[in-house]
C-alpha cells in the first residue's frame, strides 16, 4: 500500500461501486475491487492473464480473506481505477456463503422438489436467468481444510465459501448490463438468512459426496439408528503420558488399517495434551518434526547448502550460525543430481559421515523394472526408511518432481491433502522435512509467494527459506527466511561456494546479512542504480536523523534532490525504515523513522 495518503478530489463524483463497497464494509463484509467488464484502465499484464473480465480481483486480495479493508484502502483502490467493479470476499471474514444456480441445469434445479426448502435470503440476478443466493455463516465457522476438491453438488449448482469471492451489484457484466439484486432481496430490504443445515454439513465435511442435499434421494430415506459402541476405559484419559485419543467409528475407510481400532477419525481431548515448546533441528530456521520449504532459482547452490547442513547433522557439528548441532541420520530424495558424481562428492568435501546418509533412489516393480518414489503413494515406504535410519533430516529435491500424477501441484486442496500426510510422517518420525522448489519467472510480488506450485505448499510448511544472490557481491549468496510460524524470523546469512575438486564446491558461511527475502527477488540493480540507492540511503539517514518524519514530506524532499520514489523506497527497505501510523481515519498520517 502506498504510504502517501489518498485525498479525494472534489471535482470527481464518487464511483457507484466504491459507494457500494463502503456500504458493504459498514455491514461487516469484506469488499474488494474487481476489474471492469471492459477492462478499462487495467494494465497489460492483467488484460493478458484475466479470463473473467468484470469478476477478477485487480490487486492482491489474500489479506482481505483474513481481515476487513479500511475505508482508506477502498478509496485508494477506486482512486487507482474508478471504473472497477466490486466483489465480496466470502467465508468467515464476511460471514457469508454463496449458492450459485447457473445455466439451464440450474434453472431446472430451482424448479425441482427440494428447492422450496431453501430459505429466502439475499439474492442476485445474474445473466441468462442465473441466481446467486447469499447465506450467513455461524460465528467462528471454519471450512474443512481437507474437503474434496470436486464439489458433490447437482449439475447447475455450485458453492462459494472461504478463499473465494463473488461479483455483486452494481458491478457490470462482461456480456453487458449490470448485476442487480432481486426485488425484495437486496441488503436494504432483507438480511442474509442463516445457511441451511445441509449446507453447513457440506462445508465442514471431508467427504462432501456423502452429504445429502435438498435434491438428494438420501434426504427422504430413513436415517439408520447409530449402532451402540462397546464401552471402553474412561474416555480421554492420558495413557503413559501420551495424549488421550478417542476413535470415532465410521462406515468405511479407503485406507487399509492394521488395527481395527484405528479405523475412523481420532479426536484428541486437549486437556490431556501436554504443552511443549517446538523442537529444532536448526534453531530459528528448521523446526524438528515439521515441513520446511526452501525456494530459489537454479544454480544458486540450494542443494549444496542442504548437503552442507546434512553433513553437519551426521557429525553433530555446529550449525552455520554457530548454534549447537544435533546428531542423526539423513534421508535424501534427489531427482536432479547423480549420487555418484555430485551428491557423494559434495557430502565428502563437507565432511559427512556417509554411513548416516540414505538415498531413497527407486522402487523395484514386479516386472523387474524400477520407478522413482511417488508422493503420497510411497509414504509408508519412506516412513520406514526414515525411522530405520534414525533420520533427523529428510530432503526432497525438488519436491514437485516426486508428486504423483493424481496430485495437481497448482491445486490448493490437492497439495494440502498430500502435505498433511507428509507432515504426519515428519511429526511421527521426529524428522525435519525440507522441500526444495524453484522460483516462478514472475519478477514481482513477495518472496513467500514466488515458489512454484500452489500457495498451499508454503501454507502447509511451518518455516519457509529462500536463497538469492547477494546484491552487493556477485559471488555471494544469501539464505533468508520467508516465513516462520514457530519463532521470530532469524537474521539472513551470507555464504559463498568454494571450488574444491573439479566442479565440486563446499559452502563457506560468511556471517549475517541485512538483506531480507523480499530484497533478494527484485531485479538486479545496475551499477548506476546501486550508486543511486546508496545516495538515497544517505538522504534518509539525514532526513530521519532527528526523529520520525511524515512520509509525504520525505517524498517531497526526495523529489527536490532528484531522487525517484522507486529509488527512495528501495533505500527505505535496505535501511529497514519503519512506517508508523499517527492518528486514525482520514486525519491520520504515515510517518517514517529509522529502526
Amino acid at each position: 500500500m502506498n504510504d502517501v495518503l489518498f485525498r479525494s478530489s472534489p471535482q470527481r463524483s464518487t464511483p457507484v461501486c466504491l459507494l457500494a463497497a463502503l456500504d458493504f464494509l459498514a455491514r461487516g463484509w469484506s469488499p474488494i475491487a474487481l476489474c471492469p467488464a471492459d477492462h478499462a484502465g487495467v494494465d497489460a499484464a492483467h488484460e493478458r492473464l484475466c479470463n473473467a473480465p468484470g469478476g477478477t480481483p485487480l490487486w492482491s486480495w489474500k489479506e482481505y480473506q483474513q481481515r476487513l479493508p479500511s475505508e482508506r484502502e477502498l478509496h485508494v483502490y477506486w482512486n487507482r481505477n474508478p471504473e472497477a467493479n466490486v466483489g465480496i470476499v466470502l467465508g468467515p471474514v464476511s460471514g457469508l456463503v454463496a449458492l450459485l444456480f447457473d445455466g439451464p441445469q440450474g434453472e431446472e434445479l430451482r424448479r425441482r422438489p427440494g428447492s422450496e426448502a431453501l430459505p429466502e435470503t439475499l439474492e442476485i440476478m445474474g445473466a441468462a436467468g442465473s441466481r446467486r443466493l447469499l447465506y450467513s455463516l455461524p460465528p467462528r465457522f471454519v471450512v474443512h481444510p481437507l474437503a474434496l476438491a470436486v464439489p458433490a453438488l447437482p449439475d447447475g449448482l455450485s458453492c462459494l465459501a472461504a478463499g473465494e469471492h463473488l461479483p455483486v451489484p452494481p458491478s457490470r457484466r462482461a456480456g453487458g448490463g449490470a448485476c442487480i439484486w432481486r426485488l425484495g432481496r437486496s441488503p436494504d430490504e432483507c438480511s442474509a438468512a442463516p445457511a441451511p443445515r445441509w449446507l453447513i454439513d457440506y462445508l465442514v465435511s471431508e467427504d462432501r459426496s456423502a452429504v445429502p442435499t435438498p435434491w438428494s434421494e438420501a434426504v427422504a430415506a430413513p436415517v439408520a439408528a447409530p449402532q451402540p459402541v462397546e464401552p471402553a476405559a474412561p474416555a480421554a484419559q492420558p495413557q503413559n503420558g501420551e495424549p488421550a485419543v478417542m476413535p470415532v467409528p465410521r462406515a468405511a475407510d479407503p485406507v487399509p488399517r492394521d488395527a481395527e481400532q484405528d479405523v475412523g477419525p481420532h479426536i484428541i481431548v486437549l486437556s490431556a495434551v501436554k504443552a511443549a515448546p517446538p523442537q529444532w533441528l536448526w534453531p530459528g530456521w528448521i523446526p524438528l518434526g515439521k515441513l520446511v520449504v526452501l525456494d530459489g532459482d537454479p544454480g544458486l547452490g540450494k542443494s549444496t547448502l542442504l548437503l552442507d547442513l546434512a553433513a553437519r547433522i551426521t557429525r553433530g557439528l555446529p550449525l552455520p550460525d554457530g548454534a549447537a548441532g544435533m546428531t542423526g541420520g539423513v534421508t535424501l530424495l534427489t531427482a536432479e543430481d547423480s549420487l555418484t558424481d555430485t551428491v557423494r562428492p559434495r557430502l565428502e568435501v563437507a565432511g559427512a559421515d556417509l554411513d548416516r546418509v540414505h538415498a531413497f533412489s527407486s522402487i523395484g516393480e514386479p516386472n523387474g523394472g524400477n520407478r522413482p518414489p511417488i508422493i503420497p503413494h510411497d509414504l509408508d515406504v519412506l516412513r520406514q526408511i526414515v525411522k530405520n535410519s534414525s533420520s533427523r533430516l529428510l530432503i526432497i529435491d525438488p519436491f514437485l518432481a516426486y508428486l504423483g500424477g493424481s496430485v495437481d501441484s497448482c491445486n490448493d486442496q490437492d497439495v494440502r491433502r498430500c502435505l498433511h500426510r507428509l507432515a504426519e510422517l515428519a511429526e511421527e518420525a521426529a524428522c525435519a522435512v525440507v522441500l526444495l522448489r524453484h522460483l516462478t519467472k514472475l519478477a514481482t510480488g513477495r518472496a513467500v509467494y514466488r515458489g512454484q506450485g500452489s500457495i498451499g505448499i508454503i501454507g502447509a510448511a511451518r518455516a519457509g527459506l529462500l536463497v538469492g544472490r547477494d546484491p552487493d557481491a556477485e559471488s555471494h549468496r544469501i539464505l533468508a527466511c520467508t516465513k516462520s510460524n514457530l519463532a521470530a524470523s532469524p537474521a539472513s546469512l551470507r555464504y559463498t561456494l568454494e571450488p574444491v575438486i573439479a566442479n565440486i564446491c563446499r559452502v563457506v558461511w560468511c556471517g549475517a546479512s541485512a538483506y531480507q527475502a523480499d530484497d533478494l527477488i527484485q531485479q538486479p540493480e545496475t551499477p548506476d542504480e546501486r550508486l543511486m540507492t546508496r545516495d538515497a540511503q544517505q538522504f534518509l539517514r539525514i532526513v530521519l536523523g532527528d526523529g520520525p518524519v511524515a512520509a509525504d514530506e520525505c517524498l517531497r524532499q526526495a523529489r527536490e534532490v532528484n531522487i525517484s520514489e522507486r529509488t527512495l523506497r528501495r533505500a527505505k527497505t535496505r535501511l529497514k525504515v519503519q512506517s508508523i501510523k499517527e492518528g486514525v481515519g482520514a486525519l491520520g498520517q504515515w510517518l517514517w523513522q529509522l529502526p
